[in-house]
């Protein structure tokens, strides 16, 4: 293809980039669309991180994880890790001279998604660049934007550490890729290494991400030995290390021996020391690892043993970061998030669900199967490998879990983008150059919009990147301005989605959030739901709950009766039928907010 030819492909792709990033980005701020214009935060999320970070910014109290005022009068110890909290401070420390730290916070998380979405598509780029050249690479951060969930998770204003998690990981298989693609590479190896362990930090779901990433470095070395082995020990010597240090600037050298499942502590600190012991092992090995049969024999051998080790000393590890959640709270409250549902028919999901979330796999993955046949006896098939196992791994898990739709859609969208580019060149001798250019622009557009459309089509409906925070006619912020009143903080038992935003734009107390730690999910649903009203009262009082607040366009779905009574008969169905007994008195808050709200009194 001539030179200019390219420089006009360059310009056409980066024009549709720009003009995509600003379409999703700016334009749904500037015409109103985002809450953020609003005053409001994406998700219940976006509200406890902003809460959380002003409270360390306040306070300096780093080492304290818990939200005294939530899961009242207990106290609610988060499972969220600092990086992210720091980040924020970070970019809000600058402005909080001069607009205070709450509108300083509230701007570094309208700032910082868009900021990890350029990160994520342009780091992608340049990771697999390596393999799969220029064109696909300009191609790449288009794809990535297009994709729909990682679109969604990366909304101003959507504060949450799955952007940040995507990010590490981009770049984490791009140090991996340079490793992988040269026999005696090992200089970026620690570089990997390092941005693993504080991805495990930031996750403890980062653990899927590091067992494909040492599972690549294990293949490459079986596959061809060599330097391969000095590599992956230099990544697990530096994954020790950062999670090491992660442990101890997250809890203090006090909690370096905590153990915890959902957030980083000791068995994160023995995962990577078994990496670490194993690699050392190998350097030791000898002639037993000089083909490939003994190397198999070694690393089958050496994950055997870490497995059992690890399942000796702490038995809970393989259940997973849901381990210790009751099954109370995992009724209630894990089998309605939305973002652990299965998009498979019949469990849930559809075909259009699986077309909108993981359609470009449909291209994505015969092609890395393709390539990595091509590269079969050349140093670079291991990275060809990993990116087609990480595909299928994700895949798999997304379809199980939508959560994990974003590593599914970030390398599909690789391969969507590497399959494009024989097609744009069949395009080049296509006259005259008008319709060339508005060939090739069409041709990238329906590829990148084509199946989440058509997913969308099929499940009657696309989902919106833009989830609503509080859905009409739930006018929490008025709600909460008719209780403030009398200008003293209460303890409100309320839907837990509402808990988040609640304590950010109050100082009063309440029972739920929506967070697997916390007990008041389970209470809250109880007092409402199954106890009768003498019941009901002591538990009241047991929380130390002086204000009942609901709304029925939102709640009623959750405190609903349980099996066996009947709803008439519950303490929510008599508040929501202005019914309530004589020891609740109704407070005169606004009908068109939505919300109802009672007293206890004496």
């Amino acid at each position: 293809m001539p030179s200019a030819e390219r420089v006009k492909d360059r310009t056409l792709i980066a024009a549709m980039f720009v003009a995509a990033f600003l379409a999703i980005h700016l334009t749904i701020v500037l015409a109103g669309i985002s809450p953020v214009v609003k005053g409001e935060l994406i998700d219940t999320d976006g509200y406890m991180r902003a809460l959380r970070v002003e409270r360390m910014l306040g306070t300096g109290a780093w080492f304290d994880p818990a939200e005294p005022r939530s899961d009242a009068p207990f106290g609610e110890s988060s499972h969220w890790t600092r990086p992210l909290d720091a980040i924020l401070a970070a970019i809000a420390l600058p402005a909080i001279p001069f607009v205070g730290i709450r509108r300083a916070v509230f701007a570094a998380g309208v700032v910082l998604p868009p900021l990890l979405t350029l990160i994520i598509c342009l780091g992608t780029a340049w990771a697999v660049r390596p393999l799969v050249g220029a064109r696909a690479a300009l191609i790449i951060p288009i794809a990535v934007l297009a994709q729909p969930i990682i679109a969604e998770y990366s909304l101003a204003g959507r504060v949450d550490h799955h952007s940040l998690i995507l990010a590490l990981f981009v770049m984490a298989l791009g140090y991996l890729v340079l490793v992988l693609s040269q026999d005696e590479e090992t200089r970026y190896a620690s570089s990997a290494g390092v941005l693993t362990g504080l991805g495990l930090w930031v996750s403890t779901e980062f653990l899927a991400p590091l067992a494909l990433l040492l599972g690549a470095l294990a293949y490459g070395w079986i596959l061809r030995g060599r330097g391969r082995a000095r590599a992956a020990l230099r990544f697990s010597t530096a994954l020790a290390a950062s999670v090491i240090v992660a442990v101890l600037l997250e809890r203090g050298p006090a909690g370096f021996l905590a153990i915890e499942f959902d957030r980083i502590s000791l068995p994160h600190v023995l995962v990577a020391g078994l990496a670490l012991a194993f690699w050392a092992c190998v350097a030791g090995l000898g002639r037993w690892t000089r083909w490939w049969r003994g190397r198999l024999a070694a690393a089958t051998v050496g994950a055997a043993l870490a497995a059992a080790l690890m399942t000796a000393v702490f038995p809970d590890f393989f259940g997973g970061p849901f381990v210790s959640v009751d099954r109370a709270t995992a009724d209630l409250w894990l089998r309605n998030v939305s973002e652990l549902h299965s998009i498979l028919p019949g469990r849930g999901g559809s075909v259009g669900a699986m077309l909108f979330h993981l359609g470009p796999v449909l291209v994505a993955l015969p092609w890395f199967a393709t390539r990595a046949v091509k590269e079969r006896g050349t140093p670079r098939q291991p990275s060809w490998i990993l990116l087609l196992c990480g595909l299928v791994a994700f895949t798999a898990l997304a379809l199980l879990q939508r959560r994990w739709s974003t590593y599914a859609e970030l390398l599909a969208a690789v391969g969507l983008a590497g399959a494009l580019v024989p097609t744009l060149d069949g395009l080049s001798r296509v006259k005259p150059t008008v319709v060339r250019t508005v060939a090739r622009a069409g041709v990238v557009g329906i590829a990148l919009v084509g199946f989440p459309l058509v997913g969308g089509v099929l499940s009657k409906g696309t989902r919106t990147p833009t989830p609503p925070t509080v859905e009409a006619p739930c006018a929490l912020r008025a709600a909460l301005q008719s209780l403030d009143s009398d200008s003293r903080p209460h303890t409100i038992l309320a839907f837990m989605d509402f808990g988040p935003e609640i304590l950010y734009r109050s100082s009063h107390r309440v029972v739920a959030t929506p967070y697997h730690r916390n007990t008041g999910i389970v209470d809250s649903h109880r007092i409402l739901s199954t106890m009768t009203p003498g019941e009901a009262r002591m538990a009241l009082r047991r929380r130390e709950v002086d204000i009942v607040l609901l709304c029925p366009a939102r709640d009623r779905g959750f405190f609903s009766g349980t099996e066996g009574s009947s709803d008439q008969e519950t303490l929510y169905a008599r508040l929501t039928n202005s019914d309530p007994p004589s020891w609740l008195r109704r407070l005169p808050v606004p009908r068109e907010t939505g919300f109802v709200a009672y007293e206890l009194v004496e």
